[in-house]
């Protein structure tokens, strides 16, 4: 790959990054794991009224549980209160499968 290219793809990531929130944000993760995993990573989807268990995507070589958080703006006190309640969530939901747990936050 050329350098101009790949300064080229640099910067389509970035934007996506600095520019995708909330659901878009996530979808936008999990095409990048999925890309760089591929067969191994698993995108979580919601399941009805138990929604995704408190895991966005699952590393299954790794047993890593990912949880996406972008909102538009945020204050620490919710971000550090939604680590606490998805990660809590997700330990008592995938107790079998999960080896590590990531937090991604845009």
């Amino acid at each position: 790959m050329r350098d101009g290219e790949i300064e080229w793809l640099s910067l389509r990531f970035r934007l996506a990054f600095l520019s995708n929130q909330g659901s878009a944000f996530e979808t936008f993760f999990a095409d990048l794991m999925e890309a760089a995993y591929p067969g191994d990573f698993q995108r979580v989807r919601p399941y009805g009224k138990r929604g995704d268990l408190k895991c966005d995507g699952f590393l299954r070589s790794e047993g890593l549980v990912f949880q996406v958080y972008a909102p538009r703006t945020t204050k620490l006190a919710n971000i550090e209160r939604k680590i606490r309640v998805d990660f809590d969530g997700a330990r008592a939901n995938w107790t079998m499968e999960m080896r590590g747990w990531v937090f991604v936050c845009n």
